[in-house]
């Protein structure tokens, strides 16, 4: 069986196993080994493929939780972007014919969290701005 690299094949003997459920509505017969012409496979991904997806999620992370701590927006946005862009090609692949996947608007409300703080904290940082020139002080 040729699969991927991230893939992990792995056999399993009996139903009980291949479904892996523990309640009392599994029978004795479920218990039974497949027989020789039969076979059936769990595909599992890879631990290193599992270490890069959450790596890869701390990519989005950072612009996310530093967009919160800072009082001027900077480059955040732009971060942000570049991530989900990366991350969406890297783990999905890229876009064909607009189907878009439900990970797809998690990534959206990512990006517009990061807009939208952004964007508040320019504008709060503006007022203070002004105030401060009517005021006469400098900021």
């Amino acid at each position: 069986m040729e699969m991927s690299n991230t893939f992990t094949p792995i056999q399993k003997y009996n139903r009980v196993e291949y479904v892996n459920e523990k309640n009392s509505m599994v029978r004795d017969e479920d218990y039974k080994p497949y027989a020789a012409n039969e076979c059936a496979f769990s595909v599992e991904r890879k631990g290193s493929f599992k270490v890069i997806v959450l790596l890869l999620l701390l990519v989005i992370c950072l612009p996310l939780m530093h967009v919160f701590y800072r009082d001027e927006p900077g480059i955040d946005f732009l971060a942000t972007l570049v991530g989900i862009g990366a991350i969406r090609v890297l783990l999905v692949g890229p876009l064909q014919d607009f189907q878009l996947y439900n990970i797809d608007f998690l990534f959206g409300a990512a990006i517009l969290l990061v807009g939208t703080v952004s964007l508040i904290k320019a504008m709060r940082a503006n007022s203070r701005r002004e105030l401060a020139a009517k005021s006469g002080s400098s900021w």
